[in-house]
């Protein structure tokens, strides 16, 4: 979260910086090099929307006899994401454990640890062509608890749990 904050603050910094530069050249000359900095202004946006979220909001799995919804909420906003689904169309149960995976776009900005990069463990939850996905770097705090929550989804809704 911290890395996330400052990542953040230089980043909307920056991109402030360039948008003001670019806006005080003359007129036909400034707009496409404001309107370049738009799609940057964007990921600066989500930057701050997921740092906001991690800190102030939560994340709401609901499963019930009727449906399958998942919520973000933020400051009384709130978000289904994906649409809720009916109980019914739930089909899958995909629970990868967390491990590692080779980089490979071989940038060089990993840790030399043989160039790897380590994936959290994940819960998908297929609903017809809805995912709802659950993992170890959103609501859930261990993989033991995510797993815990895939036995239950399982035992209750009667479908095995395919492992990745």
């Amino acid at each position: 979260m911290v890395f996330t904050g400052l990542f953040a603050i230089a980043w909307n910094s920056f991109i402030l910086f360039w948008t003001l530069g670019a806006l005080s050249a003359p007129f036909p000359v400034n707009l496409p090099f404001a309107l370049f900095s738009l799609p940057f202004w964007g990921a600066g946006a989500f930057m701050v929307y997921t740092l906001l979220l991690g800190l102030f909001g939560r994340i709401r799995l609901r499963l019930d006899s009727q449906k399958i919804s998942f919520t973000q909420e933020l400051f009384g906003f709130k978000w289904h994401r994906p649409r809720p689904s009916t109980k019914e169309s739930i089909r899958k149960l995909v629970y990868t454990k967390k491990h590692w995976t080779k980089d490979s776009d071989g940038d060089g900005l990993r840790p030399a640890v043989g160039d790897r990069t380590q994936v959290p463990a994940q819960l998908d939850i297929w609903a017809g062509v809805q995912k709802y996905q659950l993992g170890t770097n959103s609501a859930i705090q261990s993989e033991a608890e995510l797993e815990w929550l895939a036995h239950e989804i399982s035992d209750w809704l009667g479908i095995p749990i395919h492992r990745e």
